[in-house]
């Protein structure tokens, strides 16, 4: 699957205080890199919004990077 501008998708980031990762809804905004799958987005996190540039893809959660949100089973 190819991300898109105007797409969901999860950002990750840690808490420094109990050291978990965890997932931030992002809108995709722009396509920076389509082979490398790095994009540019609008992140709405816990405080405020705020916006990342080349974010890289991960299939695996791993903080700074994007993936797809998981189906649930």
């Amino acid at each position: 699957m190819k991300p898109t501008v105007g797409r969901i998708i999860h950002y990750f980031c840690e808490d420094s205080d109990k050291n978990e990762l965890f997932a931030l809804p992002a809108i995709v905004i722009k396509i920076v890199d389509e082979d490398d799958q790095r994009l540019k987005l609008y992140i709405i996190g816990n405080n405020y919004p705020y916006y990342a540039d080349y974010v890289q893809y991960s299939k695996e959660p791993k903080v700074g990077c994007w993936s797809w949100p998981k189906r649930d089973e």
